[in-house]
């Protein structure tokens, strides 16, 4: 990729998910778009430096454009991704909560999205997986479904998410003018 494409910055906050972040991570990884700084800020919990750090070694290339930051105090999901906000230098920033994982052209697609609709946000559909648990006790996937599958209707934004925090992008130049706009920490949900 030529350095003349736009970097993007992925935020993803963790907290005490060692044993799932990985699979974010190489979500990150298998990107189709390279130009990528992936910003994982530890909220306090336990410490998943050890395992970044081998993540870095195994995949020296992708693990060099990881920035790690490392919390002393739990301070919510609002307060860790503002952090990351500040400390991103992307002319696109995306979230990318540990529990969830990119598809392969997720960064790629919204990028060509922006420019063929010169737009500074773009909002992408999700898949989640259905659970089910075998008669052995391990859960498997028994089905995909689309995250947001049902009609719009105004007053649902009070009582369901209606924008899945890691299918949007946006640019740079939108959160500058927003005043560079941070999370409101008071809310503990639905942030």
């Amino acid at each position: 990729m030529a350095k003349s494409e736009p970097l993007v910055t992925v935020i993803t906050p963790t907290f005490n998910r060692s044993n799932i972040i990985p699979l974010a991570i190489m979500s990150i990884v298998k990107q189709t778009y390279r130009n990528i700084e992936h910003i994982i800020v530890n909220d306090g919990g336990e410490n998943v430096e050890k395992g970044i750090n081998q993540f870095k070694e195994t995949y020296p290339e992708e693990g060099a454009r990881i920035r790690y930051i490392n919390k002393e105090t739990n301070t919510g999901v609002s307060d860790t991704r503002n952090l990351a906000l500040k400390e991103a230098k992307g002319d696109y920033i995306c979230l990318l909560d540990d529990d969830d994982i990119y598809l392969p052209l997720a960064i790629e697609f919204r990028l060509w999205a922006m420019k063929k609709y010169k737009a500074d946000v773009v909002y992408t559909r999700a898949l989640k997986d259905i659970w089910g648990v075998n008669n052995d006790g391990y859960y498997y996937s028994q089905k995909k479904e689309l995250y947001w599958d049902s009609p719009f209707h105004k007053d649902r934004i009070l009582v369901s998410n209606v924008a899945h925090s890691p299918c949007v992008m946006f640019s740079r130049k939108a959160w500058d003018a927003s005043g560079n706009y941070m999370y409101d920490t008071s809310l503990e949900t639905g942030e």
